[in-house]
């Protein structure tokens, strides 16, 4: 490996875990002030509002590193399709999942503060399009810090609500505020000057509806697929079993984001010829499927003093669920890696079909343990697919290599 490869990695990571931390901590401080009841419904706004955010993206963010590695004179152009997407279509798309929920039978215990997932959702949205521009440029350090803002900045927020105004709705918008701040960041940052666009944000658009749609596709299905628990335990249990798994999916969501920092460094080198293929994407994968299994290890120690101190002696329940979820932390963790090398060859159709067998798994599982189980059923079900979403991408992974699937000019249809 390269010593800039080690560099971005080891930068990410830092990030990552620092994003960690921030989480960790921003679920502590939540869980204190408003309990199992406001940590539930808290917990079941953000999640509508990240399922908003992936939704929204369609696919665009993946785009937006690709056009502006290639073209970096297109970055301004990118820049004003991405904030028109995050200020006119992000509220659209929140409004409709939360009324999607509510269809559905989910929510009715979030009443109205499920509409603040319409305030949320904007500037998640943008920070994740508007970051990846800094990727496609090569300015991992300025990603680095919008990762590290956009973690940081909330966490303060939701810090100085919990002293001044402890309840569910003043803690979303003070998170609402925090993100808002990171995205003048990343907007400040991006309208630097660069040479006149050689594309139209329109013509853009177009150019990247091929790779863009598949992306979509695939990170919809692997989003929905980790947060469907979320919905159905919010449907078939009382809120205090959500505000229990709540506690494990942070511990969760905390752990798979440091696998993406090195799968953020790895997949510009698979799609390289000549970057490694199935044998380096095999041994990444077992690395860190190796660290995962020590890290969920020594947690599973050290769960049953740690969580009563951090949350509280009413969360004790969620010490059983979250060693329920730890087996979802290892299997998530190789995925991440695996997942990276059929995106470097275009997303071939397995993606979709891997994803989507393990989501209908995992609905299965969910509406068969948890009215019996509740929280336990819903992470035990989440556990038990993702170790079918692991070998499945395995699967896809090789299979993918082997055939070479198609060149990438013809994969990302450019015009």
């Amino acid at each position: 490996m390269s010593g800039r490869f080690l560099s971005d990695a080891a930068s990410s990571l830092f990030v990552r875990v620092t994003a960690m931390l921030a989480g960790l901590l921003s679920s502590i401080v939540t869980a204190r002030v408003l309990g199992a009841d406001g940590r539930g419904l808290y917990f079941f706004v953000v999640t509508l509002a990240l399922l908003a955010t992936q939704i929204g993206t369609f696919g665009q963010h993946a785009w937006n590193a690709y056009r502006a590695a290639r073209v970096p004179e297109d970055a301004p152009a990118l820049l004003g399709n991405s904030l028109a997407q995050a200020l006119l279509g992000a509220p659209l798309i929140a409004l409709a999942v939360v009324f999607g929920a509510r269809l559905a039978g989910s929510g009715q215990s979030a009443g109205a503060l499920a509409l603040l997932a319409v305030v949320l959702t904007p500037a998640s949205l943008f920070l994740i399009l508007g970051s990846h521009i800094l990727v496609g440029l090569g300015r991992i350090a300025d990603f680095n810090r919008a990762q590290l803002l956009g973690a940081v900045l909330p966490f303060a927020c939701i810090a100085a609500a919990a002293l001044a105004r402890p309840t569910v709705g003043a803690l979303l918008i003070a998170s609402a505020a925090g993100s808002c701040a990171a995205c003048a960041w990343l907007l400040k940052t991006l309208r630097g000057r660069h040479p006149a666009p050689r594309s139209s944000g329109p013509r853009l658009l177009r150019d990247g509806l091929g790779y863009a749609a598949r992306a979509f596709v695939v990170g919809g299905l692997s989003m929905i697929f980790v947060r469907l628990n979320v919905l159905l335990l919010e449907r078939l249990a009382p809120t205090q079993e959500l505000g229990w798994y709540s506690i494990g999916a942070q511990f969760m969501d905390a752990l798979v984001m440091l696998p993406a920092s090195v799968a953020l460094v790895l997949f510009p080198r698979l799609a390289t010829p000549g970057g490694g293929g199935w044998p380096a994407t095999v041994r990444v994968a077992a690395w860190v499927g190796g660290c995962a299994v020590a890290v969920c290890g020594l947690l599973w120690i050290v769960l049953p003093w740690l969580v009563p101190l951090a949350f509280g002696p009413d969360f004790q329940p969620a010490v059983r669920i979250t060693r329920y979820l730890l087996p979802a932390v290892v299997a998530l963790s190789a995925t991440s890696v695996l997942s990276q090398l059929p995106a470097a060859r275009g997303f071939p159709p397995g993606t979709v079909a891997a994803w989507l067998a393990a989501l209908t798994l995992n609905a299965v599982l969910c509406f068969g343990l948890v009215p019996a189980r509740g929280a336990l059923g819903a992470a035990a079900a989440l556990s038990i697919s993702a170790a079918f979403a692991c070998v499945s991408m395995a699967l896809v992974a090789f299979r993918s290599d082997r055939r070479g699937v198609a060149s990438e000019k013809e994969s990302l249809h450019v015009t």
